[in-house]
Order: C-alpha cells, then structure tokens, then sequence
C-alpha cells in the first residue's frame, strides 16, 4: 500500500517501507535526494529547472551579493577602462581675442589636448540689437539675449590657439586655460536652416584624446553675455575680417 499524502509504502502490518520517488515512483532510500533509476531530485532543488552551469553562476551571484556595497564597487571598478579619463570642458568666456576653458579631469586617466577649439558664431550686424534693459533699472543697465534667426548676417568660425597650447591634463586637473585668437574662416548659411528655431546659440568645441587612444571631443555654447561681443560692427571682429580679406587678396 503507498499513502497517497506522504508516498510513502507501507506493508500489510501498517509499518513503514521505503519512500516513492515523487516522479517515477520507485523506491528510494528514506533522505536520498536523487532517484537512482529516473534522476530527479527529491529536495527543493527539484523546483529550480536550471543545469549546472546555470546554478553555479547563480550561486556566485549570491555570493558577490555577500560581499557588501564597498567590494561591489571594487569588483564593477575591475571592469572600467583605467585609460579614460572622466573629462569635461566648459566655456568660462568667449571673446573674439580669446576664449577661457574651464578643465575638469576627474581620471582615471589622463587626456592628451591638442591646443585648439573652434568656435562657430552666428552674428548679428550690432551688438546694441541684443541688449536687453535690465528689470532691475532699464535705464541705466542691460543684459544680452541671444539672435533670432533672421537678425542673424553671417556665420563665422573662430579658430582659437595652437600646437603651443596642447596640454596633458593628468587626474584631478581642475584650472582655466585660455587660448588667444590665431583666425576666422567664413562660413555659409541658409537662414531657411535657422527658422525654426526661436534663437540661435553660438557653440565652441574641440577634440581631445584619452590615455588609450579614444578619439573624444567636446562642445559648449556660448553663454548669451559673450555672444553681443561677436557682432560685426566690434572692433575686434573688424579687425578679424581686414586681416582675413587681406590674406585672401595676398593669395590672389
């Protein structure tokens, strides 16, 4: 007879015999985990459908669980590339004479600059059509807005620093660098490119690259009170543009 609740047979006198096997039935050994003749278990692995290479991945997992926040992050640590550097550069100032970068290297590796940034400036014809009157006195301080796309009259790029400049910036770099103007190139535009939008920012940028040779690169707008200092009717953007007409007409 075999107790339909335990599986367990028992003979005519009502004492207990070997246990059932819970899928094939057979007799086991009272406390075997496996069934020799089919294979199954009889513990609460049997719940868990995996093989063994599954359960053992499973198990290391448990185990790195075990290990607490502070060797996790040293374990993920392993993984990271020791040569790419957690770098960010930012404009601090744009001027036609200069631009002033602020450098954050914060490693692990260190970064390689080649000492130039590119600045594409869309200009108005006058730095007074972007003063704003101040809310606080109106009539005696402005601040600056950026151009709608149809005040908008050129588009130039302006080539700051050189070879001179370049850099290692090495983990835990933080300072300003600031790289003199060195020249312009003209750029077309299509306004119709621009209409859609509701103002047109100005953007810096350049490449750098990291300790195991990945090409990075960075870009910044600049900040809505440097832009005014572009337009064409400013001393400096004139002299910009004589020098680069001049050189043109050398050229031919």
């Amino acid at each position: 007879m075999t107790d339909e609740h335990t599986g367990t047979m028992t003979d005519p006198s009502g004492r207990a015999a070997k246990p059932l096997c819970i899928v094939c039935k057979s007799t086991i050994n009272a406390g075997a985990k496996k069934c020799l003749k089919c294979g199954a278990r009889q513990d609460w692995l049997r719940f868990l459908d995996v093989g063994n290479t599954s359960l053992s991945l499973f198990i290391a997992a448990i185990s790195v669980l075990a290990l607490g926040a502070d060797n996790i992050v040293r374990l993920l640590d392993w993984f990271a590339d020791k040569e790419l550097a957690d770098f960010s550069v930012q404009i601090a100032r744009a001027h036609p004479t200069a631009v002033t970068l602020t450098i954050d290297n914060d490693g692990p590796g260190s970064v390689a600059f080649a000492g130039t940034v590119l600045c594409d400036v869309y200009q108005t014809a006058t730095e007074r059509e972007l003063n704003v009157p101040s809310s606080d006195d109106p009539k005696r301080y402005f601040t600056s807005r950026y151009p709608k796309p149809q005040e908008v009259v050129a588009r130039t790029v302006f080539l700051y620093g050189d070879e001179e400049h370049a850099e290692i910036f090495t983990p835990g770099t933080f300072k300003q660098i600031t790289l003199p103007f060195k020249d312009i190139s003209k750029q077309l535009f299509s306004l119709h490119d621009l209409k859609a939008l509701s103002e047109v920012k100005s953007n810096c940028s350049t490449f750098y690259h990291h300790e195991n040779g990945a090409l990075d690169a960075f870009a910044d707008s600049i900040s809505v009170v440097d832009v005014p200092w572009f337009a064409m009717d400013q001393e400096d953007v004139r002299a910009a543009f004589a020098a680069w007409d001049a050189r043109v007409q050398r050229k031919n």
